[in-house]
């Protein structure tokens, strides 16, 4: 992820009253109780949380950096959107046998031991998610980019313009 897109996620968090710190090894997002920290690994990004400083592990790991930026978006949006006075987005997330179902053209395979991994079928991109629902919210979006996840998440009936 290069520092401009590190800038550009931490500027629009800011802007809508999440706190975000620039660091010389990533990005810091939220504070007091929960803080996501993003890096870079070997093979890509990845988004830690940490809860009253205990680490709760990855939340998050990709390859791409605007996965990690569209990621961020979407687990934000509620928060953003509440901020603006707008409503909340509908992100409903169908269970099949107990776990989330991705959106048509993805899978969703794993288990809370060892994380969900969310499978682009055309393209073959892959994401890790600690949590199910998060993999299944992601996939309504992951087709976007993250300016236009943005400009979803801020604009008034919730879909992009056209």
């Amino acid at each position: 992820m290069t520092a401009t897109t590190l800038s550009t996620i931490a500027r629009w968090l800011t802007d809508h009253g999440q706190s975000a710190r620039l660091t010389e090894t990533g990005l810091d997002l939220g504070g007091d109780d929960t803080v996501l920290e993003v890096r870079s690994s070997g093979e890509g990004w990845t988004v830690r949380k940490f809860w009253r400083d205990q680490d709760r592990g990855v939340t998050f790991a990709a390859a791409a950096a605007a996965d990690v930026d569209r990621y961020l978006a979407v687990i934000s949006a509620g928060e953003v959107r509440t901020r603006l006075g707008l409503e909340r987005l509908r992100n409903d997330v169908q269970l099949d046998d107990g776990t989330s179902v991705a959106q048509p053209g993805y899978t969703l395979t794993g288990d809370l031991s060892d994380g969900f991994v969310l499978t682009d079928s055309a393209s073959g991109r892959s994401w890790t998610f600690a949590s199910d629902v998060d993999a299944a919210r992601y996939s309504r979006y992951a087709h976007l980019a993250p300016d236009d996840v943005r400009a979803l998440i801020t604009a008034p009936a919730g879909r992009l313009p056209t």
